[in-house]
């Protein structure tokens, strides 16, 4: 049995998942069971073997009976069952939280196999939500309380080395504590100590633990646990440098969280998980946009501008508006900081943004500004993108001769040991010169060396391994 929980409508990558699995599991002995909230809209294909179940809210009876299940049998007098069931409006957690919250409140006596009223039912408050429930028993755990609130900044789960290493307290402390919340049902433990790892019962007792926080108590907690990552866990945060970079961004540790964000991307790209690349790299700008404006700064956007607009390339197209914007952004900071390599990757991505859209006469004087570079810097690598491009720009103008020229002296420059694919140039120009030439050729009335190229061109593509 497979459980995926928290599916977001808005994110493509989650929905082509379960969709995949969902086609490929009809065939076979797997019960996959997908929870979503309500407002997530599947989009996948009327299945047979898929079954759709709405679940409601709890009523009475079903409200009543869980209560029963929380207190292990012994029942709760009729007054407090009915204000329970009130106040939750048929959310079984709220159900749950708000029943060990009078139970743990001192309302209450211990009457063997039932509870009663310690006095009358108006002097005791009820919580009236499931937040202030869950904060009225983090409040009663005294010292767990605070470790709670560590865990909380941690993340939903959190390991007992890391807890240990950001706290100032004995490890008696730390235990007895993690015991209390274990005990209260607020975290989950897997495994041994002190191997073990926590997990909050669900995400609303972490936000509550952690909003309880004061925001000057939460920066530091982040930093602090940033720092131990980076001393105590280099092995962990090599693998995910995204956690680093929350709890830098969260200390408003700008300059950190994004170098931490720009490694998670290029680890995505690395992955091939180019929606996550995105996301890591657009954190990174969302982080400059705010630093004070400097020469470092801008250096670090044109180098974040290439790597977003190579990642947009592959997850969006070449023809999407984020793709041009990125690669138009990345050519105007080239040219302020006189940074012409990078100023030749983002003049061909921005060539090529041009050309998808078929706004070829706009494409053509952006390569051609590259070609001049190339010309006037006696640059291959400019030379090579510059012919290579024109090529395939006088192809859609119907030049043929002029196409085959420049795409037969670009290749002259090319350098299997420089010219590979590239996040900032995610193509390889030997393979699309290769299947240029073969369409040029068969539009001459050439179809056999046509056909030789378009080969040539598959050859290439399959030695370098590359997408």
């Amino acid at each position: 049995m497979g459980a995926i929980g928290g599916a977001s409508a808005g994110d493509p990558t989650t929905l082509e998942l379960l969709t995949l699995m969902i086609e490929k599991v009809q065939h076979l002995p797997v019960l996959l069971l997908i929870t979503a909230r309500p407002e997530f809209k599947q989009s996948w294909p009327a299945y047979e073997h898929v079954t759709d179940i709405t679940l409601r809210r709890m009523g009475r009876g079903e409200g009543a009976s869980l209560i029963g299940q929380v207190t292990g049998g012994k029942s709760l007098p009729k007054v407090v069952v009915d204000r329970i069931v009130d106040r939750t409006d048929g959310i079984p957690l709220f159900i749950e939280e708000l029943t060990k919250t009078v139970i743990e409140s001192g309302m209450l006596t211990d009457a063997g196999d039932r509870y009663t009223l310690a006095g009358p039912l108006r002097q005791f408050a009820i919580p009236a939500t499931l937040h202030a429930s869950l904060i009225e028993r983090l409040d009663r755990l005294g010292p767990a309380k605070e470790v709670a609130q560590i865990g909380a900044t941690i993340g939903r789960e959190f390991s007992y080395e890391l807890l240990a290493a950001v706290t100032d307290r004995t490890d008696t402390t730390i235990q007895t504590a993690l015991g209390q919340l274990v005990s209260a049902g607020l975290l989950f433990r897997r495994g041994s100590l002190p191997e073990a790892t926590f997990l909050f019962k669900h995400a609303l007792v972490q936000d509550a633990a952690y909003g309880t926080l004061l925001k000057s108590s939460r920066q530091q907690l982040h930093g602090r646990i940033a720092r131990m990552l980076e001393r105590r866990f280099p092995d962990w945060t090599a693998v995910q440098p995204e956690r680093v970079a929350h709890h830098y961004e969260e200390a408003l540790l700008a300059d950190q969280a994004i170098e931490y964000w720009e490694r998670a991307g290029e680890l995505a790209v690395w992955r091939s998980a180019m929606a996550e690349a995105v996301g890591h790299f657009t954190k990174a700008l969302d982080l400059l946009t705010n630093l004070p404006e400097s020469v470092y700064g801008k250096r670090k956007e044109l180098a974040v501008q290439l790597s977003l607009a190579g990642a947009l390339t592959v997850n969006k197209g070449w023809a999407s508006p984020q793709m041009g914007h990125a690669y138009a952004r990345a050519c105007d900071l080239a040219r302020e900081l006189g940074e012409f390599s990078q100023l030749i990757a983002a003049l061909f991505g921005l060539y090529y943004f041009r050309h998808n859209r078929t706004e070829i006469d706009v494409g053509r004087q952006v390569v051609e500004e590259l070609l001049d570079f190339g010309k006037q810097h006696d640059d291959t690598d400019a030379k090579l993108l510059a012919h290579t491009s024109f090529g395939a720009s006088c192809l859609f103008h119907g030049e043929f001769a002029n196409a085959l020229m420049n795409m037969t002296k670009g290749l002259g420059y090319y350098d299997p040991s420089r010219h590979r694919p590239s996040i900032s140039i995610p193509s390889d120009a030997r393979v699309r010169c290769k299947s240029f030439t073969a369409w040029t050729l068969l539009f001459q009335g050439y179809p056999d060396r046509a056909l030789v190229n378009s080969e040539e061109g598959l050859t290439y593509a399959r030695e370098l391994s590359s997408p």
